[in-house]
């Protein structure tokens, strides 16, 4: 998981883009390629109007420290992937994000959940999802950069990563596959004690 910061409309609109470009590669990378495990996702993550970012891989074969440094690999490699992708590639998952999120409700489901966050956040934001899809024309490939530099390449010296690192039982004959090496300039802080890391942390402030 990486924090961002408090939501904002740009913010968030960046991050949708780069969770557009960055799904295909990441799955290609490490499940089909690498085959580090059998569920490999990204993508945003809005909470309490904070947002982040996330990186999942779920395996059966590899340690989770393993799982973390191909991760931190990736990420640290999908700068150059940006660079790299052609201007089409970019207007195409532009406009495939405006499709998506111009999209009508299919149910009364999907309405009543579009409105009740809506509720829940006090935003009142009933056609929020029509104001982001018009707002994404506007995003060039130098605002993506600047954002994945500054947010979640792991090099920066902003970029907030929390490792949750879960191994499941009869784990122990996993870690025979290949691990790479990273470095990153933070500090590496063990969390043994969720409450206490929590208490002595600055906090984002919860809206009334």
């Amino acid at each position: 998981y990486i924090q961002i910061g408090q939501d904002s409309l740009g913010k968030r609109l960046r991050l949708d883009l780069i969770e557009q470009l960055m799904e295909e590669p990441i799955y290609d990378q490490l499940r089909t390629k690498r085959q580090l495990g059998y569920s490999v996702s990204c993508g945003l993550r809005l909470t309490n109007k904070v947002l982040g970012y996330v990186v999942r891989v779920t395996s059966s074969t590899h340690k989770p420290q393993q799982l973390h440094n191909h991760a931190i690999q990736f990420l640290t490699e999908f700068e150059t992937t940006i660079k790299e992708m052609s201007d089409d590639d970019i207007e195409d998952a532009i406009r495939t994000l405006v499709e998506v999120k111009l999209e009508e409700d299919n149910n009364l489901n999907e309405e009543v959940r579009r409105h009740w966050s809506a509720i829940a956040d006090q935003s009142l934001a009933w056609q929020e999802s029509r104001r982001e899809a018009f707002s994404l024309f506007s995003l060039t490939r130098k605002d993506i950069l600047e954002a994945y530099r500054e947010w979640l390449l792991p090099t920066s010296p902003s970029c907030r990563i929390l490792s949750v690192q879960v191994t499941g039982e009869g784990a122990d004959g996993c870690g025979d596959g290949p691990d790479v090496v990273v470095e990153t300039p933070h500090t590496v802080i063990r969390v043994e004690d969720t409450n206490e890391f929590h208490r002595l942390k600055r906090h984002f402030p919860l809206e009334a």
